[in-house]
C-alpha cells in the first residue's frame, strides 16, 4: 500500500468517526419513539414548532437509582438500578435533558 492510498483510507476512516459522533447522527434503535415523545413535550412547553428542535444525542444508560440522574432535592428514591435512556435536544444554544426509565415516557430534567 502506497503512501498517499494509507492516508487516504486515514482520512475515510477519520471522516466516518466524526460523522458517527456528530450530535443527533445515530438514535438507538428502540429510542426513537421516547425521542418525539421528547420533542413533542418540548415543543409544547416552550410554544414552538417541533423542527425547530435539534436532536443532539440519545442513548440507552443505567441509572443507579430511581431518580433517573435528575433527583429533586428533599425526595427520596429507591436505591435500585433502573434500566433507561438519557435524550438530549437543543433549541438554538440551549440544551435539554430528557431522562426516561425503559417502557416510561421521557421526563425533563431541570437540574
Amino acid at each position: 500500500m502506497t503512501r498517499s492510498t494509507r492516508k487516504s483510507c486515514l482520512s475515510s476512516a477519520l471522516l466516518l468517526i466524526v460523522m458517527a459522533c456528530a450530535p443527533g447522527s445515530q438514535i438507538p434503535e428502540g429510542l426513537t419513539s421516547a425521542v418525539d415523545q421528547a420533542v413533542a413535550d418540548l415543543a409544547a412547553r416552550e410554544s414552538i414548532d417541533p423542527s425547530a428542535i435539534t436532536v443532539q444525542d440519545g442513548e440507552f444508560v443505567t441509572w443507579p437509582d430511581a431518580s433517573l440522574g435528575c433527583p429533586r432535592p428533599g425526595q427520596f428514591y429507591a436505591q435500585v438500578i433502573t434500566e433507561g435512556y438519557r435524550i438530549v435536544l437543543k433549541i438554538e444554544s440551549r440544551d435539554y435533558a430528557f431522562h426516561g426509565a425503559t417502557g416510561r415516557a421521557p421526563v425533563l430534567c431541570q437540574n
